[in-house]
């Protein structure tokens, strides 16, 4: 038996809300994914695009992703089959691809690569692995100059078609690909990846390969039975869908297969809170966590420094927002003024600062030395 794991959307290193995600997807990669390479022992383990964020990824980010692939090699020897996706840079993913094809580690960064598969064999089970990475319609055009490609689904239906007679029955055909497939279902965390259709790609096109790992979409799914999403491993918003992350083993025994999911426990979890702010902080008091908090609360009036009193209790929070103030400014303009930066007479600013914030009300003392003080600065 032959076991494949398929994982995709690293992203490594970004960043949600300016947080950097690094620890955790140090986190995931070097503890919780090694740790399921120990206890199912893959043959191969393929990466569906997306191993980083961006074209011009930051050092850790390199630095973490070179570290995981040379243990993959030294402690491991598992096959690592990798495709690059929208979010990579083809040719900084590509380097010195032909020396790590030696050591097993295929990288792929253009369509041509889809002719040289890859072959896992044991005793009673031949898979052999194509590769077909993200690409420009371009770049499709320009190889297939007398094809009438207009759109992604054109693309990928002649790039098929020419390798159709290389696929044998007697083998277990395996696609890795990195593209959106109709039907399927977005996460709030990606961002618009098909526009009127274009980039759309018909799950029928794949019907001659016995398992479809893709990349693309963050929610891990079923698009058919042997077409899958392993989606992203970590959730990269909170406005994500599902929190449900997992990776996907495939075991190939002779010409069949079975498939299961295994969920990933993360190093830390997105949480939304919402309420007033009173509640919110006791509830905090009460129950501290580490975990990536977005608080919205609903108090009508201004809080004192909200961010930094919750921070001792939830360190890891990073976004807090108030939808209802405005609304309730609205009743008073010099309030609303003031949050939308507009003029305000001074006074009539530190009275509701004193009211709203502080809790005090017709302090004349205060506003006597505010008098004084703001009479002093005027004249400087």
């Amino acid at each position: 038996m032959i076991k494949i794991l398929h994982t995709s959307d690293w992203h490594l290193g970004k960043s949600v809300c300016g947080k950097s995600m690094i620890y955790d997807q140090k986190y995931f990669l070097e503890k919780f994914l090694v740790d399921i390479i120990k206890k199912e022992k893959p043959n191969v383990m393929v990466v569906a695009g997306d191993v980083f964020d961006k074209k011009f990824a930051p050092v850790d980010a390199i630095e973490l992703f070179n570290r995981f692939i040379t243990r993959m090699y030294k402690e491991f020897k598992i096959n690592v089959v990798i495709v690059s996706g929208n979010h990579d840079s083809p040719e900084r993913l590509s380097v010195a691809s032909e020396i790590l094809r030696d050591s097993g580690v295929f990288i792929s960064s253009c369509i041509s690569d889809l002719y040289r598969p890859i072959d896992v064999k044991d005793d009673v089970s031949n898979i052999k692995i194509y590769v077909l990475p993200y690409f420009d319609l371009l770049d499709a055009k320009v190889m297939f100059k007398e094809a009438n490609i207009k759109t992604y689904n054109d693309a990928y239906k002649v790039i098929i078609n020419s390798i159709s007679d290389k696929l044998k029955a007697s083998d277990f055909n395996v696609l890795v690909t990195h593209c959106f497939v109709a039907g399927s279902e977005f996460s709030d965390d990606e961002e618009t990846i098909c526009i009127g259709g274009s980039e759309e790609v018909r799950s029928s096109l794949f019907s001659s390969f016995d398992y479809v790992a893709l990349g693309h979409l963050h929610t891990p799914q079923k698009v058919e039975d042997n077409i899958r999403y392993s989606g992203s491993p970590l959730s990269y918003s909170f406005n994500d869908k599902t929190f449900n992350k997992s990776i996907t083993i495939i075991e190939v025994d002779k010409n069949t297969s079975k498939i299961k999911s295994i969920p990933i426990t993360p190093l830390h979890n997105f949480k939304v809170i919402k309420g007033l702010f009173c509640d919110v902080i006791d509830k905090a008091k009460r129950n501290p966590l580490d975990d990536y908090i977005y608080i919205i609360l609903e108090d009508k009036v201004p809080i004192y420094m909200p961010m930094e009193q919750l921070r001792v209790y939830y360190p890891n929070l990073i976004m807090l927002s108030n939808d209802s103030i405005l609304d309730v400014c609205e009743q008073n303009k010099v309030i609303k003024d003031f949050i939308l930066g507009k003029e305000s007479n001074d006074r009539a600013i530190f009275e509701d600062f004193l009211s709203n914030i502080c809790g005090i009300k017709n302090c004349k003392e205060d506003l006597k030395v505010f008098e004084e003080l703001n009479g002093l600065i005027k004249e400087e």
